[in-house]
């Protein structure tokens, strides 16, 4: 029975077209050309899975994109969803000043991820499950940080206040949109 490394030699000798492998000079140049392209493989297989998309050309295309915008903190992270206490209102009927936004795209490049106590402005889609309604924010669309929104907020406006307060008389949490009535501002005799 023939020695195996014996037998490769002699199958690399009676076949012409691996007799090149004999050349170390030439076995070590497949070898770093074998090495190059899997470190390029390596270094573009990890920016292959970028985020990339085309958003709205300005704010107010934005907003008529979002089904929903608005502005606040975010108050508490919950795996997937994010607690968020509304502060003002562009697009929407938001009745309660806690919401739920959702996670979009999560563990994804397009995830927007929110970061609890941070301010935001939220351009979104409405999604109501089992009798929930989450906002979850719009990819490509103008949400970001409120203290970086500047521009956004100038081009769309002030938008409406949304504050809560407790009832004094009650001690009910009570949910104000708009301008407050005009019946609030009288003095008593």
């Amino acid at each position: 029975m023939p020695d195996l490394p014996l037998a490769s030699a002699r199958a690399r000798r009676s076949i012409p077209a691996l007799g090149f492998l004999n050349d170390s000079g030439v076995t070590m140049k497949i070898i770093m050309n074998a090495m190059t392209l899997a470190f390029l493989f390596m270094l573009c297989a990890d920016t292959s899975y970028a985020c990339t998309c085309i958003g709205p050309g300005s704010a107010k295309q934005g907003l008529a994109k979002a089904q929903a915008v608005f502005s606040g903190r975010a108050t508490k992270a919950n795996g997937y969803e994010y607690e968020f206490e509304v502060e003002r209102i562009w697009k929407g009927k938001i009745k309660k000043s806690r919401i739920i936004v959702g996670a979009t795209a999560p563990n994804t490049s397009c995830e927007i991820e929110l970061i609890e106590g941070e301010q935001y402005i939220v351009f979104a889609d409405i999604d109501k499950e089992r009798d929930v309604i989450i906002f979850y924010p719009q990819i490509c669309n103008y949400t970001s940080l409120l203290s970086q929104a500047g521009n956004t907020i100038k081009e769309l406006g002030k938008g409406r206040l949304i504050r809560s307060r407790r009832d004094n008389n009650h001690g009910k949490k009570v949910t104000l949109t708009g301008k407050p009535h005009n019946s609030l501002n009288r003095t008593r005799n």
